[in-house]
């Protein structure tokens, strides 16, 4: 048999056998394309496995939104209750003062400059706590304080505090009658205010209506109503 290969040419074994080394050769590349899908496909396989764990090792974490704390939940501070006080008398600027509430007698004198040299600061209660509306009367030394400013000054805390807008019938400024330290104990009276109202009384002689101090100059309709409660004739 080997001497009959010998005895044939390259045209021979082509011709006789070509087919079957066509067919071996496809074989083969067949069994190459299919031994590379395996081994390519075990190898992606083992990617597909470990980039998931090499990416999740990257990543960050994921930040948790902070916890609420009791100082952004809680709520603003109530607003300062603003209360307005009238003082008056033996201090360097009586007239309409702002102050807070918690604020004392004390305070509003200092507001108002200070006392003047002749306040009788014995008859005051320094440590009496200030109301809205209420009015601090600082007497001079010697004087006899009117009945309706007694409830203003405080001596040794026997008595309450008046308001200067709550004024009772028996507690009221006599038009015809009061002084001009009484007018200013008035809402919104002060000493010019009280010196016209008693020049306007003794030119036009005696009020007889409370509605008659609106023929006052500065008086107006709205001072007049506020005046009014504090107000008599008779």
């Amino acid at each position: 048999m080997w001497n009959r290969w010998k005895n044939l040419s390259v045209q021979d074994i082509v011709h006789d056998y070509g087919r079957y080394l066509i067919g071996a050769l496809v074989a083969l590349c067949l069994a190459l394309f299919f031994l590379g899908r395996f081994l390519g496909g075990n190898q992606s396989a083992d990617l597909v496995e470990e980039v998931p764990v090499e990416a999740l090792a990257d990543q960050p974490e994921p930040v948790e939104p902070a916890p609420e704390t009791a100082e952004s939940s809680a709520s603003p501070p109530p607003a300062q209750e603003t209360l307005y006080v009238d003082v008056k008398g033996a201090v360097k600027e009586p007239k309409l003062y702002q102050v807070e509430a918690g604020m004392r007698v004390y305070d509003a004198v200092m507001l108002a400059g200070g006392f003047l040299p002749e306040a009788d600061q014995d008859q005051v209660n320094f440590a009496q706590r200030l109301e809205d509306q209420m009015l601090v009367y600082i007497p001079r030394q010697g004087e006899e304080v009117p009945d309706n400013l007694k409830l203003a000054v405080q001596t040794g805390g026997s008595q309450a505090p008046a308001s200067s807008g709550d004024q009772t019938p028996g507690n009221q400024v006599n038009l015809n009658t009061a002084d001009s330290a009484e007018l200013q104990t008035l809402s919104g009276v002060g000493e010019k205010k009280a010196a016209d109202i008693i020049a306007y009384r003794e030119a036009n002689g005696p009020f007889q209506t409370v509605d008659d101090l609106a023929q006052v100059s500065g008086i107006g309709e709205k001072t007049l109503d506020k005046l009014r409660p504090q107000l008599t004739v008779d």
